[in-house]
């Protein structure tokens, strides 16, 4: 977060919300033109320019499609497909799309992200949402845009009260949590961690990736390559040579 690039990046951002919505002088030119007598006129030519770009992706909407690899392969992308667009359109991942495509358009980047529902765990949903540029950080060193498969880290944090805290995170302490100090919070206000005016609590939800060893074999059971833990390696040869697992040719 105290990166040079990623503090400027916000400043900007920050700057451009502002131009987008006719704020395009700063305090110090308010003050000159008030001490002249002169009006505060704003000729907005960014936001109509703006909104004709969006306008224009609310039209070409993506249409994707899962196409087969190989001649057996149609029969199950055509169903597969029909899967895809029948809960894009239910969960209404365009609209979302556009409005990160909005976002985008505004200060440089936006993010959307599926996640699966469990509010209630005997039927799970699929759903998505944006997530605010200035809410999320993927690792810097990523470079395969725009799905940075290749990130290694990702953090993303939100504003919660106390009953969702203690909801969502029963084992963690809301009144402790208030005593957190706001690191260098003069230095960088999204280090704050405790709002005390609106009491919550500064959540930051971290992904990472982690390596595991992996042997693979091809699998005398399917005859396809497949891997396994290297800690579970020992026990599969076992069950093999020693207790014995039947084989398709006996």
């Amino acid at each position: 977060e105290r990166a040079t690039a990623e503090g400027l990046w916000r400043d900007q951002a920050t700057e451009d919300y502002r131009f987008y919505a006719g704020k395009q002088d700063n305090q110090q030119v308010l003050n000159k033109l008030a001490e002249e007598f002169r009006p505060n006129s704003t000729f907005n030519e960014i936001k109509p320019k703006i909104d004709t770009l969006i306008g224009l992706a609310a039209q070409l909407k993506l249409n994707p499609s899962i196409l087969p690899v190989e001649d057996g392969d149609e029969q199950i992308a055509e169903i597969l497909g029909t899967a895809f667009k029948f809960y894009r359109r239910e969960i209404k991942s365009d609209d979302v799309e556009l409005e990160c495509f909005e976002h985008t358009a505004k200060v440089g980047k936006s993010m959307q992200g599926y996640f699966i529902d469990s509010t209630n765990p005997f039927e799970p949903e699929i759903r998505t949402k944006r997530y605010e540029a200035g809410r999320f950080w993927v690792d810097s060193d990523s470079r395969d845009y725009p799905a940075m498969e290749d990130a290694r880290y990702m953090f993303v944090d939100k504003w919660m009260q106390e009953d969702d805290v203690n909801a969502f995170y029963p084992d963690f302490n809301f009144s402790q949590g208030k005593d957190v100090s706001n690191l260098d919070a003069s230095l960088q206000p999204s280090l704050v961690y405790f709002d005390e005016v609106h009491q919550k609590i500064r959540v930051v939800e971290l992904w990472y990736r982690v390596y595991e060893q992996t042997a693979w074999f091809v699998n005398p059971l399917t005859g396809q390559p497949d891997s396994i833990p290297l800690s579970d390696w020992a026990d599969y040869v076992a069950a093999l040579t020693i207790r014995g697992i039947p084989l398709p040719d006996g």
